[in-house]
């Protein structure tokens, strides 16, 4: 677990997602508009509750924690309840070498840092799992996490394009640094 500060000066907790945190993570894709799910999901739903339901969310946040990872960002409510502000994974290979890493931030919490502060979360646990290669897919309209994406590489980012999905890579010597 680990407490950081936004830049906008609210305090969050950032830690491994646990059971217990689905019916949070609802509540935030319930609160996320349905272009920014696009731009996450590649899928437009109408309905959150039924397009995604608890079952299928527990897939998407991994509890093989010997090989995949899920952190969840949660701040506080004005009542003090707790609300989960983003998530990030990271899905490793058979080998481990190579991972795939994804991100959602709440949309109202844009140009605070939180996106910044996840990846860097993502890539500093890959890292440690001696991941050589971590990469993502994301939608060449997706302006935002390809900015995200390159501003978190230190240097050690490569993109390659398709007909509407650009892979950014983000590789990492055997030291854990950009190669």
């Amino acid at each position: 677990e680990e407490r950081v500060q936004l830049q906008d000066g609210r305090a969050v907790l950032l830690r491994p997602f646990r059971i217990e945190d689905l019916g949070l993570y609802r509540e935030m894709l319930e609160r996320i508009p349905k272009d920014d799910l696009f731009m996450r999901f590649c899928n437009l739903y109408s309905d959150m509750t039924q397009a995604i339901p608890t079952d299928l969310l527990a897939n998407l946040v991994h509890f093989d924690y010997s090989r995949d990872m899920t952190f969840i960002v949660i701040g506080m409510q004005a009542e003090g309840a707790p609300v989960a502000l983003g998530v990030v994974d990271a899905f490793l290979s058979a080998g481990g070498e190579e991972a795939e890493f994804s991100i959602l931030v709440r949309s109202d919490l844009a140009g605070t840092g939180l996106g910044k502060v996840m990846m860097t979360k993502i890539i500093g646990y890959c890292r440690a799992k001696g991941v050589d290669s971590l990469f993502g897919l994301i939608l060449r309209k997706n302006a935002r996490m390809l900015g995200l994406a390159v501003s978190s590489a230190e240097g050690g980012i490569s993109m390659s394009f398709g007909p509407s999905v650009q892979s950014s890579t983000h590789r990492m010597g055997r030291s854990g640094h950009p190669a």
